[in-house]
């Protein structure tokens, strides 16, 4: 019974924040009053590899198809994130970059409003099982392949993370599930708030814990 009153007590009291402008807002007011030296990197790296990707894979005007070489340097531009060479891991007959139809396909529908959750936990988990089992790198290579459907996470954004949406609480060390139901709730919170992805995660990358 004690345990049971402790545990209504403890979910009475736990702070609410809610995926709207106004939760964005508090976090933008307390960011860091400087900048990270890595933040330099970033800035001046992020819109170059967007464009770069973006550019890939114009056909005629249209948006096309990815093919093997974008999935490579995708994957390097995330590495260079993270400042290391990715371990790749190589079940039967699959290589690097194992950029088959499925994979090309998955991102042209997501491009062309396409989803699929079953979909998106195979071919992350897929990713992340190959790419040095870093779902943290793979989720920066699916941002810059797909800014608005994929957020990048790192141990930053899971402190503050944790900190505001402690209903939605994630471990120090997060699953391809764990990322994807965060993945949903970001989108959510981007879709209510008109605020993208990006600018999203770097309010909670640079909120001062």
């Amino acid at each position: 019974i004690l345990i049971l009153v402790l545990f209504q007590y403890h979910k009475r009291h736990i702070i609410m924040n809610y995926f709207n402008e106004d939760t964005f807002n508090q976090i933008k007011k307390g960011e860091l009053k400087t900048s990270l030296d890595t933040e330099i990197w970033y800035n001046k790296t992020y819109s170059n590899y967007l464009r770069i990707l973006e550019s890939n894979k114009m056909e005629k005007g249209k948006i096309g198809f990815y093919g093997p070489d974008d999935f490579v340097l995708a994957a390097s531009f995330a590495f260079s994130w993270l400042a290391r060479i990715p371990r790749l891991h190589y079940s039967s007959g699959v290589e690097f970059p194992f950029a088959d139809a499925k994979l090309c396909a998955y991102f042209y529908n997501i491009d062309n409003g396409l989803f699929n959750s079953a979909l998106d936990l195979e071919i992350v988990n897929e990713l992340t099982v190959h790419l040095d089992n870093s779902i943290i790198a793979v989720s920066k290579m699916l941002h810059f392949l797909t800014p608005n459907y994929f957020p990048i996470i790192d141990s930053k954004v899971i402190n503050t993370w944790n900190k505001w949406f402690p209903q939605y609480k994630l471990p120090k060390k997060v699953n391809v599930k764990q990322y994807l139901d965060y993945a949903q709730n970001m989108r959510d919170w981007s879709v209510k708030t008109g605020v993208s992805l990006r600018d999203l995660e770097k309010a909670l990358f640079r909120f001062d814990l």
